[in-house]
C-alpha cells in the first residue's frame, strides 16, 4: 500500500476512535430526585474523556506533520531510455558548436616536386625556384650578386640553365632574365640560394637538347652538384662529402640510376659504380 493510503487509513482509525469515546453525563438529569449511583465516577469519566480527546488530536496533528510535507514535496522524476524512473535533473546538452576547419595554403618545397622519368625508383625532381614571380619562400636567400650570365640549356622543359659568374645552374622566373635569377648553393638540400641580377645574357652557346641533372643524391646520402670545371676527364659532379669526391654524369637505368664515382680527385683514383636515389633538373 502506498504512503497516501497508509495516512488515510490512520486518519480514519483516529477519527473513529475519537467518535467512539464515552460522553459525559447530561448536565441536567431527567430525574434529579433519583440519585445516580455513578455520580461518584463523573469527575473521573470527564478526565478520561479529555485525556483521550487530547491524545487523538495530537495523533492527527502528528500524521499531518509527518505525511503532509512528504506528499507535497515529491522529487522530480525522469525516465531512463529503458523506461525506469530516475530521480535527478536531466543533463543539459551543450550548445557549443565545433570550430570550423581551417585550410592553410603553403608554398611547394623547392626540392620535392617529382616528375615522371624512365626509372620508377630514382626520384626525379624539378627544382622549384619560384612561386609565381617571387622566390619560393621555402628557400633562404643568403646574398645578392650581379654580372654577366650565359644560357646553356639542358634544364627541364620549358626552361634552360644559366651560368652567372661562377654560379651554375641559375634559374629564371616568369619574367625571364629581366628579373633576378635564383642560383642554388651547394648542396641543394640546404635550401640556400643567391639571387643574381644579369647585366648581360649570352645566348650564342648551342643549348643542350637533352635534360641533364644538375644535382644528384647517392644511395649513401652524399649529394653531388654539377660544377664549372673540366677536370681533365674527372667529374663534372663534385660531391659534398665522403666517401666520394666526384662523380660522372648519372645514367638512367632500371630499377635505379647509376653513376661512376671516385674517392679522390686524382687520375689514379679508380671509379666505381654506385646507385643514385634522387636527381634534380
Amino acid at each position: 500500500m502506498s504512503g497516501d493510503g497508509d495516512m488515510e487509513q490512520r486518519l480514519r482509525r483516529t477519527f473513529a476512535a475519537v467518535a467512539g469515546l464515552p460522553r459525559g453525563a447530561p448536565a441536567h438529569p431527567a430525574h434529579p430526585s433519583v440519585p445516580d449511583r455513578n455520580d461518584r465516577l463523573h469527575p473521573l469519566r470527564r478526565t478520561g474523556v479529555i485525556v483521550l480527546s487530547v491524545a487523538a488530536i495530537a495523533a492527527i496533528v502528528s500524521l499531518l506533520v509527518v505525511y503532509g510535507p512528504h506528499n507535497s514535496r515529491r522529487p522530480a522524476r525522469h525516465t531512463s531510455p529503458a523506461g525506469h524512473p530516475v530521480t535527478g535533473t536531466a543533463p543539459t546538452p551543450s550548445s557549443t558548436a565545433a570550430p570550423a576547419p581551417t585550410t592553410t595554403t603553403t608554398a611547394p618545397p623547392a626540392t620535392t616536386t617529382t616528375v615522371a622519368g624512365p626509372s620508377a625508383d630514382t626520384q626525379q625532381i624539378t627544382y622549384q625556384a619560384f612561386v609565381g614571380s617571387q622566390v619560393n619562400p621555402t628557400l633562404h636567400v643568403t646574398g645578392q650578386q650581379s654580372g654577366a650570365c650565359y644560357e646553356y640549356g639542358g634544364g627541364a622543359e620549358p626552361r634552360d640553365y644559366y651560368r652567372c659568374g661562377t654560379m651554375q645552374p641559375c634559374f629564371a622566373g616568369p619574367q625571364g632574365t629581366n628579373a633576378p635569377l635564383v642560383c642554388p648553393q651547394s648542396p641543394v638540400t640546404s635550401g640556400e640560394v643567391i639571387t643574381w641580377t644579369a647585366t648581360s645574357v649570352d645566348t650564342t652557346m648551342v643549348p643542350a637538347t637533352s635534360r641533364t641533372p644538375w644535382a644528384m643524391q647517392l644511395s649513401d646520402g652524399d649529394v653531388c652538384t654539377l660544377v664549372n670545371a673540366a677536370w681533365s676527364g674527372l667529374g663534372p659532379y663534385g660531391c659534398a662529402g665522403a666517401p666520394f669526391a666526384d662523380c660522372r654524369a648519372p645514367q638512367a637505368a632500371v630499377p635505379l640510376w647509376t653513376s661512376d664515382c671516385q674517392a679522390q680527385l686524382t687520375a689514379t683514383s679508380p671509379f666505381g659504380s654506385t646507385t643514385v636515389e634522387k636527381v634534380w633538373f
